[in-house]
């Protein structure tokens, strides 16, 4: 930027809300007073804009996703085990032989601000939701959903990485909080049984489950949301060179975590079919690139 910050608190905060150097980086790069005075930098977007993203399978036969959804497992569990906090927030400071009681305050107090997020997003658009229940998708250790436990009269929190799911448990009972059910997931028809609830929520899990989990994932959720609910998600839909061919990926190699894109016009689809009414899709920073969008609907 070419100056310096202008407060410590402004410092904390970007640290909180970005994961890795390079996810900042590139939220500096989109930031309106980069391009401001760098015009190149909207090249990226402009490159984006103007070409078809890479061709992306959303709709596999039942064997294959079985393939997908048991390496997928594989690999949360074995988060889950090994650098659980790390596996949330992908920053060196969380990872488990680092993280301190500081640290792990500075962790779950950073999820306030991703909460807050519900009412931004309820302001910026005039529409409001319901408070009664919430299904948060991907809940982790509970970064989050201690701060969604203060907004709904009751949280449902879904995760599919049994060791992040018994940290978030233990996380609730030791601060008293009562109104949170933890729910590990094993098949996205699960969700269906869960029954109706007001609220979705889910902020950078949906982009680590290759697309037609993702899919299926929302199909699951977005038909059970009451009316006078809504939802607040985010995912990637169209990230530089990504493309998803389900036999090719099932043929790589196993990576310790991965970023998947589920194009925009099928979120936008899948939320129409479902009887919600889109209120607001920002480009946001959540993968420090160009094609993460949040997207807020209500029913």
């Amino acid at each position: 930027m070419g100056r310096e910050p202008e407060s410590s608190s402004v410092v904390a905060e970007k640290v909180a809300s970005h994961s890795t150097y390079e996810e900042l980086g590139r939220a500096f790069v989109l930031s309106l007073e980069f391009q401001a005075t760098n015009p190149s930098a909207g090249f990226d977007i402009n490159r984006v804009y103007w070409s078809l993203p890479g061709e992306v399978t959303v709709d596999v036969s039942p064997e294959i996703f079985a393939r997908l959804l048991e390496r997928l497992s594989r690999q949360w569990r074995k988060l889950g085990e090994s650098d659980p906090y790390w596996s949330v927030l992908t920053h060196d400071d969380f990872r488990l032989q680092s993280i301190d009681a500081k640290k792990l305050t500075e962790f779950y107090d950073s999820g306030q601000r991703a909460a807050g997020l519900i009412e931004l997003f309820e302001k910026k658009t005039g529409a409001s939701v319901q408070r009664g229940v919430c299904l948060e998708l991907g809940c982790g250790v509970g970064r989050i959903t201690a701060h969604l436990a203060k907004r709904f009269e009751r949280v449902i929190a879904v995760d599919i990485s049994p060791g992040n799911l018994a940290i978030c448990q233990r996380y609730m009972e030791e601060f008293g909080i009562d109104n949170v059910q933890t729910v590990l997931l094993e098949s996205p028809e699960q969700l269906s049984a869960l029954g109706k609830f007001d609220f979705f929520y889910s902020m950078i899990v949906l982009q680590h489950n290759p697309p037609p989990i993702q899919k299926v994932l929302l199909e699951n959720i977005l038909g059970n949301i009451r009316y006078g609910g809504g939802c607040l998600f985010q995912t990637c839909g169209s990230l530089n060179g990504y493309s998803f061919n389900p036999t090719n990926y099932l043929a790589t190699n196993e990576e310790v975590m991965d970023i998947h894109c589920l194009p925009k016009p099928v979120v936008l689809r899948l939320l129409h079919e479902n009887g919600l009414q889109v209120r607001d899709v920002e480009m946001d920073t959540w993968v420090g690139a160009f094609g993460s969008y949040t997207y807020f609907a209500t029913k």
